[in-house]
């Protein structure tokens, strides 16, 4: 009984020590940048790398060329940290990230995307029609957090439209003066 005890004992330390030796390791990359500017962009959906949901859209809900569809959809650029010592001034610029320039205004939707004859219209917050890759918004920035709102709409771009994914990407660059 005794030595059938030991042996189990023993047992179970290899088994533990066996468990122990193995393991799994990963790599964790940390992304970003140092920079001398009067603000920094805000993370997640208020600055670099965001999303914005556009929602399902039917095609019936457009009557024409140039009509938007629906009441737009949300989006904030925030800058934190702002220093007014450094800049007073922030402008703001969008370019296509992938596609082109539609009417000398629109975000074209991704080649490939699926749907056809709609880009993405851009408006600021007081409704101003933004000239996808034309001249920077300038906005008088104040000490501290400064968040810019801007609207996202799908506009007819052609009388036939035709339903699918419609994806966008846009770059947004900030200067400041």
């Amino acid at each position: 009984m005794k030595k059938t005890l030991a042996n189990v004992l023993v047992l179970a330390g290899f088994a533990a020590i066996a468990g122990t030796a193995a393991a799994d390791s990963g790599n964790i990359s940390f992304q970003g940048e140092i920079t001398q500017s009067a603000c920094s962009i805000g993370g997640g959906q208020q600055g670099a790398n965001m999303v914005v949901p556009m929602g399902s859209i039917s095609t019936n809900m457009f009557n024409g060329v140039g009509s938007k569809a629906g009441d737009g959809t949300d989006f904030t650029i925030a800058l934190l940290g702002c220093d007014t010592d450094v800049s007073e001034n922030a402008s703001i610029s969008f370019r296509p990230g992938a596609g082109s320039v539609i009417n000398n205004r629109l975000l074209s939707l991704e080649n490939g995307s699926g749907a056809t004859g709609v880009a993405v219209a851009l408006v600021a917050e007081d409704g101003t029609a933004i000239n996808v890759g034309g001249t920077a918004t300038t906005y008088t920035l104040v000490k501290g957090t400064n968040n810019f709102n801007f609207k996202a709409y799908y506009e007819a771009t052609a009388a036939d439209i035709k339903a699918g994914k419609a994806n966008a990407r846009a770059v947004f660059e900030v200067t400041y003066s």
